[in-house]
């Protein structure tokens, strides 16, 4: 398990601190010490790439030349490219004008959330292989159908010549170059993996999107990314710039993992402990700017603001750590807990507080005011709060429940456990989507954000349906017609959100439905005096007839809505209607 402070287990050791401490002999030479400690290392193979070896395989022990002079890789020419494809029937032609419009809509919309791809660099070695026979392990055909894969669904268009949709057109291309640069891949090869894994997210395909970020992490650790690269740079054998990549890639790889197992309840492939690389460091002095990018960007008017990406980088990477922790924890696969209702408990109680300490130290750039209705937020950083209210969420969800009479041996200590915390921060992600669709609507949103709004509408169903207080059960209706709203938004351009919609209508339902049948059953107990159906009236009377104003208990206005203004409130008065 990761250290208890819940920050990353990066390892500051240089590699001989942590082999065995074993007498040095007269007759000992450096190989002799290599054969019989613990420690791998990088080694160049037979494709000419720097791969990882561990002590066990032997293969650590590799006597090899130069990079450059073993380099052997060689591109799939264009010729290759253009056959696999059409053998694949994807081989149409594809305007250069709508792959590049395709990709900038991924680097604007897609990457920050998740950074996987340096755009100065992507573009740099794009021109270098597009203007000759120039091989790059940081550009593949493969990376540029993944990203245009993402691009298509973040568009609009419609383009008469290719086939639709165009989401799962890039995606059959990037899978059938896949299978051929498998057998040599490079860092452009993790980055294609971990895009393609949010693509079949987008396309609801969850078995291959999680294989792919399996596929991602197991090649990084192949290249050796989870290392701490500094000794190779110092070394010569890489470049400030490449390891500086390195790190960039393998948190993002990190992260999408870490996400998926979240969004399936899934353990990870990667044990914390093996990470010794450090996290990413925003570089200083250097200010990027963000603009939003669409189909119709003449017509956007807004402004350029600071992109934080490496800080949130960094801090999204802290927060997918205790993410694992908390699956592992709380929602281990094993039939037996381990940890007693108590230590659960506390743990949570734990967590919750350490969750707390993670959003209190943001930088200022990753701040969010929640009371502001004119503020301007990047579009990831908004979606990163959305991600801790996630978390939150998930780690006292579990005691949503429970109370001294389930649970007599647990000493509740820390009141906020379960629902408190839960409808606190189901309640911040109805308005960080507020915020959003203020700024940017949700046509364009990293795919990510269906699962963190699919989190939030389940605690607003449970209160709409299920909470003793008036006030409550009426802000979280207003709630989670936001999530709902959102859910359907998304849905245009992700099918997975329209799951999410049918889950939560249908859990919705049920609650519905059981507390119809629990009514029937209590007034069938009721004779001879105020029948339970009459005195339930009353109660939906006393309820939904109070004067509209603010709750004050909860700090915002608790406004009765009219059921005839949406549909969901539509069904909910139909079911409570029928309760009569």
């Amino acid at each position: 398990m990761p250290p208890s402070n819940g920050d990353l287990s990066v390892a500051r050791e240089t590699p001989s601190m942590t082999t065995l401490d074993t007498p040095q002999t007269d007759s000992s030479s450096p190989l002799v010490d290599q054969l019989t400690g613990s420690l791998g290392s990088l080694r160049l193979a037979e494709d000419g790439q720097l791969r990882f070896y561990g002590a066990t395989s032997n293969l650590h022990l590799l006597v090899s030349g130069t990079r450059a002079t073993t380099n052997t890789r060689t591109a799939v020419s264009r010729v290759g490219v253009q056959a696999t494809l059409d053998a694949a029937g994807v081989g149409h032609l594809v305007d250069a004008e709508l792959e590049d419009h395709l990709i900038k809509l991924y680097f604007c919309w897609e990457d920050p959330s998740i950074h996987l791809v340096q755009e100065d660099l992507f573009y740099r070695e794009r021109r270098k292989c597009k203007s000759g026979d120039y091989v790059s392990k940081l550009y593949s055909e493969v990376l540029v159908n993944s990203m245009c894969a993402v691009g298509a669904s973040l568009t609009s268009r419609h383009c008469v010549e290719l086939p639709e949709p165009l989401v799962d057109f890039f995606a059959s291309r990037a899978r059938a170059l896949l299978d051929v640069e498998l057998d040599s891949p490079t860092l452009s090869t993790v980055q294609s993996l971990a895009i393609l894994s949010g693509v079949e997210s987008i396309r609801t395909l969850d078995a291959r999107g999680w294989l792919y970020s399996g596929m991602a992490v197991r090649l990084a650790t192949d290249l050796g990314l989870h290392l701490d690269n500094q000794v190779y740079v110092d070394a010569g054998i890489i470049d400030a710039e490449e390891a500086s990549l390195q790190r960039v890639v393998f948190w993002g790889a990190f992260i999408h993992e870490r996400m998926w197992s979240l969004y399936l309840g899934r353990p990870v492939s990667l044990d914390e402990h093996a990470i010794t690389t450090p996290p990413c460091v925003a570089k200083v002095g250097e200010q990027k700017l963000w603009r939003p990018y669409i189909d119709e960007y003449a017509d956007f008017d807004f402004p350029a603001l600071v992109d934080p990406i490496d800080e949130l980088h960094r801090n999204n990477a802290t927060l997918c750590a205790k993410m694992a922790r908390i699956r592992d924890t709380l929602y281990s696969d094993s039939v037996v807990s381990v940890l007693g209702a108590q230590q659960l408990h506390d743990f949570a109680s734990g967590m919750r507080a350490e969750l707390a300490q993670w959003h209190k130290d943001l930088p200022e750039s990753l701040k969010v005011d929640l009371a502001s209705v004119s503020s301007f937020y990047v579009p990831h950083v908004l979606q990163l709060h959305m991600q801790y209210h996630t978390v939150m969420i998930i780690a006292n969800r579990p005691f949503f429940t429970a109370t001294t009479a389930n649970l007599p041996d647990v000493a509740f200590s820390d009141p906020m456990v379960g629902p408190p915390t839960c409808t606190e921060s189901a309640r911040a992600i109805a308005k960080l989507l507020q915020i959003y669709r203020r700024l940017y609507s949700f046509r364009r949103i990293n795919i990510q954000a269906v699962h963190l709004v699919f989190t939030a509408s389940l605690i607003h169903v449970l209160n709409a349906c299920e909470a003793a207080a008036p006030s409550l059960r009426n802000s979280a209706w207003k709630d989670l017609e936001v999530c709902q709203q959102a859910l359907c938004d998304l849905s245009e351009g992700y099918h997975s959100a329209t799951r999410a919609r049918e889950v939560v209508t249908g859990i919705q339902n049920e609650l519905l439905r059981a507390k119809r049948e629990s009514m029937k059953r209590s007034a069938a107990h009721g004779a001879g005096s105020e029948s339970n159906q009459t005195r339930a009236k009353r109660r939906r009377s006393s309820v939904w007839e109070q004067p509209a104003g603010p709750a004050a208990d909860h700090g915002h206005d608790d406004t009765i809505l009219d059921p005839a203004l949406n549909v969901i409130d539509s069904i909910f008065w139909s079911e409570w209607t029928r309760l009569s």
